[in-house]
């Protein structure tokens, strides 16, 4: 049976571009979160300046 191989080249930084894959995340929770510590935890959502 062949070994299985494995890939051990790192990618440049320059080969690939990094894409933004936090932003929606980011946005989601800039457009909700007070909205959802309003809702669930007002206690919290008041003490937040």
């Amino acid at each position: 049976m062949a070994p299985i191989k494995t890939a051990t080249k790192k990618a440049k930084a320059d080969e690939s571009p990094r894409t933004d894959q936090d932003s929606a995340w980011k946005d989601i929770l800039d457009a909700y979160l007070r909205a959802f510590l309003r809702f669930f935890f007002p206690q919290v959502e008041a003490d937040i300046d």
